[in-house]
């Protein structure tokens, strides 16, 4: 039997934690949808929600636990797991960019 976190395989939590990051970070710093956030930018409640990757990794953790498989076993701590380690990844990103310059 393979190595599991939380229950599940490594790679199969490694997947679900990849593509809830991808996708809040796709929306959030992307510069392939800047022209669609400008817009959705000046919606009151989800405007500015757009620009965070923490705020977008909660929901797609809540999101990705619905339509594949909850890692935590509860839609909420899925939502929180998704978040941060949506935000973990991104700060790692953002560290490495400053770093080289």
């Amino acid at each position: 039997m393979g190595t599991t976190i939380l229950g599940y395989s490594t790679l199969a939590v490694i997947v679900w934690v990849l593509a809830v990051f991808g996708a809040s970070n796709g929306i959030a710093v992307a510069h392939l949808i800047e022209p669609l956030r400008k817009k959705i930018i000046k919606w009151p409640i989800i405007g500015g929600l757009i620009h965070c990757p923490m705020c977008l990794g909660f929901w797609f953790g809540g999101v990705a636990s619905l339509l594949t498989f909850s890692p935590t076993g509860n839609i909420i701590m899925d939502c929180f797991f998704g978040s941060i380690t949506s935000w973990i990844l991104f700060l790692l990103i953002q560290k490495r960019q400053f770093e080289s310059g």
